[in-house]
């Protein structure tokens, strides 16, 4: 199996290895379009993609094609003739961790997009990923890290390696107290 590469916005997608046919590259919404690089999966998990005023119409026009890769939704969207449903319950069952909040069992942890791609790729087998522009630093972004970091747990608790940029702010090491960290660089 190709290695992966998960790439979102953040200034590190540029290093992304979209002309490397030894990977395999997810982007998410409207990015593939707006560069025009290759790509084998895209993530809309926004139901209001139609809709939604964040989108122009050729994104919107782009979905309604028919594309060689599957376009990741939460379910099989007709007017999306690549959408592919997520599969959210098999995921739950296969990999779901005790993991509760009072009483209730967690069972739904994906803040934004990229822990979908994640929590997809252990659930198909990709034993080695990439993360590029996947850098979650900005304050309307902080918001989605702890759902990264927990499914980027579950995935290296199972022995998947992941990578990210040097350069990118996403994790540093620190070994409290001896080695402080900037999370938010």
């Amino acid at each position: 199996m190709n290695t992966l590469a998960i790439v979102a916005n953040g200034p590190t997608r540029d290093q992304a290895p979209h002309d490397d046919e030894n990977y395999d590259v997810w982007t998410m919404n409207n990015h593939v379009l707006l560069w025009q690089k290759r790509t084998t999966g895209v993530f809309e998990m926004h139901p209001d993609a139609f809709n939604a005023t964040i989108y122009n119409d050729e994104y919107k026009d782009w979905l309604r094609q028919p594309h060689d890769f599957p376009i990741f939704t939460h379910a099989r969207t007709p007017d999306i003739p690549s959408s592919v449903p997520f599969p959210r319950a098999e995921i739950q069952k296969r990999w779901g961790v005790n993991l509760y909040k009072g009483s209730g069992r967690i069972e739904n942890f994906y803040t934004s997009t990229f822990p979908y791609c994640l929590a997809l790729a252990l659930h198909v087998g990709y034993r080695d990923v990439e993360m590029y522009g996947v850098d979650l630093n900005k304050e309307e972004r902080i918001q989605h890290r702890d759902a990264v970091f927990f499914w980027m747990g579950i995935c290296l608790a199972h022995g998947m390696t992941i990578t990210i940029p040097e350069q990118s702010p996403l994790m540093d090491e620190g070994l409290y107290p001896l080695i402080p960290r900037n999370p938010l660089r």
